[in-house]
């Protein structure tokens, strides 16, 4: 991770933070560098509010919140926060990706923490469901092109 940080690459260090470390620190680490070196944009959607949802207040929840603004999420300063009901967040975050949260593991690094499916792993398992399903549908004009 001090790897990326170095190389500037604040979205993958934050990445690694949440999926491979499952560390809040590591996590805080990282988005307070993404943060100080103003490259918040660098960091998913996805992760922001991986962010949004482990940190309920402070200065990593502030500038996940800033930046969820900026892109115009809707979910800035409310992500399981405020009138939410209890597991409103984690309901949100389900009905998004399809599963529950991403909670931190612990406050260190587990090497033998089974991987996390990547976003650009889901990204083309999802596109390969929908192209199968488009190009199954009855009535498709466009068949001929799925071949």
């Amino acid at each position: 991770m001090d790897n990326l940080l170095g190389d500037g690459k604040y979205g993958a260090a934050v990445n690694m933070a949440l999926y491979q470390f499952g560390s809040v620190e590591h996590a805080q680490m990282a988005a307070l560098a993404a943060n100080s070196a103003g490259r918040m944009s660098d960091i998913s959607t996805q992760d922001l509010y991986a962010l949004a949802s482990w940190f309920s207040h402070g200065p990593v929840r502030s500038a996940a919140d800033n930046e969820m603004a900026k892109r115009g999420t809707g979910l800035e300063g409310t992500f399981g926060t405020g009138t939410n009901q209890a597991g409103a967040a984690d309901a949100r975050w389900k009905q998004q990706y399809g599963s529950s949260a991403l909670k931190p593991a612990s406050s260190s690094y587990a090497p033998n923490r089974p991987s996390v499916l990547s976003s650009s792993e889901a990204a083309k398992q999802t596109r390969e469901k929908y192209r199968t399903a488009h190009c199954t549908m009855t009535g498709n004009a466009n068949h001929n092109l799925c071949r």
